[in-house]
């Protein structure tokens, strides 16, 4: 059976406003019982409030989303906190990872994009 969730990133300003579990809340209200955490801070707390959501709400995270190299200087990938990354979907029950876009630097040429891959594999 399909399911219809919704990206984070779409609302990525009611979970900065309102927090995580309220956006949660809300999101549930209107029907939605799956989401991807994608561009919401994965602090300790707001993975706590992600899990204590899908349990109250009988929500589920379908997926998160991590960059493979910094984005920001001192931002999470997956070159860099490869262990809380895996942790943090482990902790919310995601069994997918999606990563949402090559770096920027990977962006300016052809030649870049394939060494981005080869250096991906």
């Amino acid at each position: 059976m399909a399911k219809i969730g919704v990206q984070g990133s779409t609302v990525k300003q009611q979970f900065q406003e309102l927090g995580v579990y309220e956006t949660m809340k809300r999101l549930s209200e209107i029907g939605y019982k799956s989401v991807e955490i994608s561009q919401v801070e994965t602090s300790p707390e707001n993975i706590a409030a992600i899990k204590k959501a899908c349990e109250d709400f009988g929500m589920e995270v379908a997926a998160m989303s991590a960059s493979l190299e910094p984005q920001v200087e001192g931002g999470e990938s997956l070159t860099t906190h490869y262990d809380k990354i895996v942790a943090d979907c482990k902790a919310v029950n995601a069994d997918l990872l999606r990563i949402g876009m090559l770096p920027i630097s990977a962006m300016a040429s052809l030649d870049l994009v394939l060494e981005f891959c080869e250096k991906a594999v």
